[in-house]
């Protein structure tokens, strides 16, 4: 959800529209309410009227876009936004994907925010979360009204599994998208709020040594095997750095690696991966690397594999 229109407007569909619902319609996908539609100075003769014609179209009950735009994911939220009604803010997984933060996972819904209070119904495909929202909590993204990115991962880490959490907050602070102190104060100030012990332990969690959500999801399988890998372990040889790894058994000589197709595809990545495989090779290291793929869709092989060679080097060493 990046694109803020479906398409342009185009000058028949201004020509007939007075100003401020001009400018509402270009903000909302052009979408607008029948309230909106009041105030910027249409009857209910004249929506009628338009509605009987064609030239507007009903989307949901007092809710229209004009015709010929092209219904879309952007404006079916906008669709649940407007009928949610004032203040309402995606949240949770919809602000994830919003906000571009890596790792959330796909939304089965729209999540809609409204303040405390308020109880908004018939709102099409969206799940109401009602709660406080402070000032800072309040952004706007690609045109859409969201919670914040710091809101947002706060939010994410009290509803979803503690471990996907963790990585979602872990990959925010990686890029420098959020600040520890920021989110600590953030879920301080959510004291007493379902599911916010969850957050703190999904905080708690964050290793900043990882350096992508790909990783973590490799340690947790790893420590799912029960192993307790050192991350980002440099491998030395005779005093001399060989190469840095993601995930090292260093008393067998292991180094396990997670490949990221968009990191490691290219060829500038290739020629460094083989020349980091024969390097180690050298210094009489083993290595495993797995695609994102067997991670995410074969995780038993993972496992299964990396216990079989930690069983081949421990005998090895013994």
């Amino acid at each position: 959800m990046v694109a803020h229109r479906s398409r342009p407007l185009c000058g028949a569909d201004i020509d007939e529209m007075k100003p401020l619902l001009i400018a509402i319609a270009l903000a909302q996908c052009g979408v607008f309410s029948r309230a909106q539609a009041l105030s910027a100075g249409y009857s209910e003769k004249q929506i009628r009227h338009l509605l009987a014609i064609g030239t507007w179209l009903r989307c949901h009950a007092g809710i229209y876009c004009l015709a010929g735009v092209a219904r879309s994911l952007d404006m079916n939220a906008w669709i649940a936004l407007v009928a949610a009604g004032e203040g309402a803010r995606l949240s949770h997984r919809m602000a994830g994907k919003v906000h571009g933060l890596e790792g959330v996972p796909p939304p089965v819904y729209f999540d809609i925010a409204v303040r405390v209070g308020r109880t908004p119904r018939n709102v099409p495909r969206a799940k109401i979360h009602r709660t406080e929202l402070a000032p800072e909590d309040i952004a706007v993204c690609h045109g859409f009204p969201v919670t914040s990115v710091v809101r947002t991962l706060v939010d994410l880490g009290r509803t979803l599994p503690l471990e996907t959490g963790s990585r979602i907050m872990a990959d925010a602070l990686r890029v420098g998208r959020v600040s520890v102190d920021a989110l600590e104060a953030r879920i301080v100030g959510l004291s007493g709020s379902v599911g916010i012990d969850l957050a703190r332990r999904a905080l708690a969690g964050v290793d900043p040594k990882l350096e992508s959500v790909l990783e973590r999801e490799l340690l947790a399988l790893l420590r799912r095997a029960g192993l307790n890998p050192i991350a980002q372990y440099v491998v030395t040889a005779g005093g001399k750095f060989v190469a840095r790894v993601d995930f090292a058994l260093p008393g067998i000589r292991l180094a396990i690696e997670a490949d990221g197709y968009d990191t490691h595809a290219r060829r500038p990545g290739f020629e460094r991966d083989r020349e980091k495989a024969a390097l180690l090779q050298l210094a009489d290291w083993g290595l495993l690397s797995f695609t994102a793929t067997q991670i995410r869709q074969r995780p038993d092989w993972v496992v299964s594999t990396v216990l079989e060679r930690v069983r081949q080097l421990t005998a090895r060493v013994s």
